[in-house]
């Protein structure tokens, strides 16, 4: 009985092993031929129009106007370059994975009657279609078909994304129109009142009772929305001053090249996330009656400027272009960019110098004047001229080079932590030490005084219109290092 079972077993086990070998073996051998192409011989670059109806049901006609794509139905607009050029890509390199059916009849089984998305498309005046279905029960394919042909096939199921495309997909989402590279000002616009006033008219739209709030047909408060962070109230403003950047407002200072560039491509960069009203006069429902940041970029004698407004969920904020009507939501990243202190679009660091390219440092000190010049030693032999150190004032000697740069460490590693207010009191009006530096050659100089004011340490450049405040360590290494060089 035992030997029995074992035949039956492997009875069961054999038979589906040989009906799927047989299966196989009637297959004809890979030939290495390339997948039949959709539409054979379309060139991505000759269709000049589309139009596609999507699983949402949008209708969305695209065409090219002058080398350029643009929305013509159901608005005008400028369109997505990037998507239309995928879209007109894949169009032309589409292939047949697979035929179910030759000689289809019931296209409904597929999701092809109606088709869940129909993409037309023209080129040199003839429109073709191109009918997506469901997909596969595996998920790694998409039941298609043309409309002239009765076949069903398979293609790829990545490119439903591709295909199924909104209007909203399909057009230009860039939120600031800007030649990136003539930007040559920025104005940052804070209003920290603005957040108290968008949470007052938050409470009284909620006191205005069940029924009004059910017929109104303002945005609703996203359910992950949160209270806005304070945001630092005042004007930045910042000019481009040759190939650098420069604070005019609060303070005449330098900026922070890095700062601001990224600034500048954040907003050149950003894109729409959704798209809340073609227009409206009611700016008050966003926030955008008094923005928490304005922002203004010119370029010449023209300029583009961007609103922020309250929280739309879902790390997003309101937002409105100032040259457009609509309103639309941004990555509220950006937002957050534009809301930073004052003092993080600021250079930090007191000296441009470093030791390696200076050539003088000049210290006055309790009235007497100190200062040390790079030169070169006499050769000797076939050696090339050495660099070394020189006291030049108050009497010429030789330095201690390795003093030297100790001192030209101290004073280029000072940073600063904050900035004074432009009143405050910092006693630079009779600084401890004044130190000029001058680099590349001789040809750029910088000088920074140092004072105590209480147990605080300052420190102000020339040309900058408020005091840095430095942690007192970073005055006391300069003062050991110019002890060093007594």
């Amino acid at each position: 009985m035992r030997g029995v079972r074992s035949l039956i077993v492997l009875l069961i086990v054999a038979v589906p092993l040989v009906w799927f070998a047989l299966r196989e073996s009637k297959r004809e051998p890979d030939s290495g031929k390339k997948q039949e192409k959709v539409f054979a011989g379309l060139e991505a670059d000759k269709v000049d129009q589309i139009t596609i109806k999507s699983e949402s049901g949008d209708r969305t006609t695209v065409q090219k106007q002058g080398g350029k794509w643009q929305v013509t139905q159901p608005l005008a607009a400028a369109a997505d370059e990037g998507e239309l050029s995928g879209l007109a890509s894949n169009l032309a390199s589409l292939e047949v994975q697979r035929v179910v059916d030759e000689q289809a009849s019931d296209f409904k089984q597929y999701g092809l009657d109606p088709a869940r998305v129909d993409v037309a498309f023209k080129q040199g005046g003839q429109e073709r279609h191109l009918l997506i279905g469901q997909k596969t029960p595996s998920g790694t394919d998409i039941y298609a078909r043309v409309p002239d042909k009765p076949r069903v096939f398979l293609v790829s199921s990545f490119l439903d994304t591709t295909f199924n495309r909104s209007t909203f997909d399909l057009r230009d989402k860039t939120v600031l129109k800007i030649d990136r590279d003539k930007v040559d000002s920025l104005e940052i616009i804070r209003d920290a009142r603005a957040s108290q006033g968008s949470k007052d008219a938050k409470d009284a739209k909620a006191s205005k009772g069940t029924k009004d709030s059910k017929d109104s047909k303002e945005p609703k408060e996203p359910k992950d929305a949160q209270e806005p962070k304070p945001t630092e109230s005042g004007t930045l403003k910042f000019a481009k001053s040759g190939a650098d950047w420069k604070m005019t407002a609060p303070a005449d200072a330098r900026a922070d090249f890095g700062a601001i560039e990224g600034v500048i491509g954040r907003l050149n960069t950003a894109q729409m996330k959704a798209l809340t009203a073609a227009e409206t006069t009611d700016l008050s429902k966003y926030g955008l009656d008094k923005p928490a940041v304005t922002v203004r970029l010119g370029t010449g004698s023209a300029q583009a400027g961007l609103l922020i407004g309250n929280s739309a969920g879902e790390g997003a904020v309101y937002a409105k272009d100032l040259s457009r009507p609509l309103v639309f939501t941004i990555d509220s990243a950006v937002a957050d960019e534009l809301k930073k202190p004052a003092d993080d679009f600021r250079v930090k660091d007191l000296f441009d110098a470093r030791s390696f390219n200076t050539t003088r440092v000049e210290v006055v000190r309790a009235g007497q004047t100190t200062a040390w010049e790079k030169a070169k030693a006499a050769a000797k032999g076939n050696e090339p001229p050495k660099e070394v150190w020189k006291q030049v004032a108050p009497a010429a000697k030789d330095a201690d080079a390795t003093k030297v740069e100790a001192l030209l460490s101290a004073l280029t590693n000072a940073r600063a932590a904050s900035f004074a207010a432009p009143s405050a009191a910092t006693g630079l009006d009779t600084p401890e030490l004044t130190v000029t530096v001058k680099y590349e050659d001789g040809q750029k100089q910088e000088r920074v005084a140092f004072a105590r004011h209480g147990s605080d340490v300052f420190a102000r450049r020339d040309g900058d219109g408020s005091a840095a405040k430095l942690d007192a360590p970073s005055l006391d290494a300069i003062l050991k290092a110019l002890d060093a060089l007594k």
